[in-house]
């Protein structure tokens, strides 16, 4: 193997990292609004019962 396949392989794994952390930047707004929009919901309902 030469350089300039441990280079590739290095930037291919830092796009990975940097895939992954995205996805669970993603994953964590996705939970967020989800418990926002429960919430919400969940008001709305009491609300209308009340």
């Amino acid at each position: 193997m030469d350089a300039g396949d441990e280079s590739a392989e290095r930037s291919a794994a830092a796009n990975l990292g940097h895939f992954y952390e995205e996805h669970l930047a993603q994953a964590r707004q996705h939970e967020n609004m989800r418990a926002t929009v429960s919430s919400t919901l969940a008001a709305i309902a009491a609300a209308v019962i009340a």
